[in-house]
């Protein structure tokens, strides 16, 4: 169909003058909702803060984001070099692999030359504390202390480890009082501020 911008002269399209959108053209900004609220493209949030860190890497996909953590970024080939002693790649294997992440969120890339070069966008730290959630839910019905009841007993523990381990505790016990201390001089505060 053929019609007539007045600004821009003739013109092809679903638009075109005199013509009433179809139902689906009008319902597309409702389809799609972001916390409750229509979809703007213009203002869309980033989508890494819609979700959290990805998880269940593969050992593979691990041993990747390992050398990107090592190296802050890497191209394809400093990818394929780094693994090459342990695995023999091609480098259309990385890229894909690399590819996927990004898909994931967990990688960026950005263009020198021709090379696609990527870094990181979540840390060492992020990926251990959700696989480990994820795999305390998954196996000890979400009971860190099942988990931990479990390596103490079925790990050979070094020498020095199981003191690491009490010291640690000892800390998270410190901290735990120390917060519920200031909360209750805190929640005391207030009162007194109340009662003046």
């Amino acid at each position: 169909m053929l019609g007539r911008n007045p600004a821009n002269g003739p013109f092809h399209g679903r638009f075109a003058v005199g013509r009433q959108p179809r139902a689906c053209d009008a319902c597309l900004t409702n389809v799609y909702k972001v916390n409750g609220a229509p979809f703007d493209p213009m203002n869309a949030p980033d989508p890494r803060s819609l979700s959290t860190v990805p998880t269940s890497l593969t050992d593979l996909q691990l041993a990747i984001m390992r050398i990107l953590w090592d190296r802050a970024e890497a191209t394809v080939l400093d990818v394929q070099n780094r693994l090459r002693p342990e695995r023999d790649l091609a480098q259309t294997t990385i890229a894909t692999l690399l590819s996927r992440l990004e898909k994931r969120g967990v990688v960026e890339h950005r263009l020198d030359g021709r090379q696609f070069v990527y870094r990181p966008l979540i840390t060492e730290q992020d990926v251990r504390g959700s696989m480990v959630s994820e795999l305390t839910e998954l196996l000890f019905n979400g009971s860190s202390a099942a988990l931990m009841s479990h390596l103490l007993r079925s790990r050979d523990m070094n020498p020095g480890d199981l003191d690491r381990v009490k010291r640690m505790i000892a800390e998270a016990e410190s901290g735990t009082r120390r917060a519920a201390s200031l909360s209750r001089e805190t929640a005391l505060n207030d009162g007194d501020g109340d009662a003046g």
